[in-house]
């Protein structure tokens, strides 16, 4: 889309086409690409006064940094991102910011740290009917206990929210 404009776009565009290509690239595990465009949204929503999308395009931006390996960097990013999105009260947006400090705590091997993170994250997502991320987050978790030692724990997460799945018939 920015390729096709014959004009100069209004910062609020190219913020928003900023932040919809970090989130692009965030799912293809194109950290590099994640952080440039993270970096640039955040800069431009900053100067927009929109704290939604700072909060939003700041989690982005922790997210990158944690995948590149910047983890110290990365969590900074994200504790600023989930204190903006808690004062925004977008329970989604907390939600998401609550699973990836959640991730980055994991990868570190903090499982315990990790724990209280995503259970607030399911918590707030089972509150919105969003079982489908609800489903990935107890994957997550299950998967953080399996490698913190915690097999039992990992299959009672893993089948407890499987047999919760109302398509299961249990």
């Amino acid at each position: 889309a920015r390729d096709l404009s014959v004009t100069a776009m209004p910062a609020s565009v190219e913020a928003a086409l900023d932040l919809a290509e970090a989130a692009i690239a965030t799912a293809l595990a194109q950290r590099k690409t994640a952080r440039e465009r993270a970096e640039r949204a955040l800069a431009l929503y900053s100067e927009l006064d929109d704290p939604l999308r700072v909060a939003q395009a700041r989690h982005l931006l922790g997210r990158a940094l944690v995948d590149l390996g910047d983890n110290e960097e990365g969590e900074i990013m994200l504790a600023s991102a989930l204190k903006e999105a808690r004062a925004v009260g977008v329970r989604s947006v907390i939600a998401d910011v609550l699973q990836s400090i959640a991730v980055a705590r994991s990868h570190v091997g903090d499982v315990a740290g990790a724990r209280p993170l995503f259970a607030e994250a399911l918590a707030l997502f089972r509150s919105i009917g969003a079982e489908r991320v609800v489903s990935t987050i107890a994957g997550n978790l299950a998967e953080a206990e399996f490698h913190e030692g915690n097999a039992l724990e990992a299959l009672r997460l893993h089948y407890a929210d499987a047999l919760a799945d109302p398509r299961c018939g249990a």
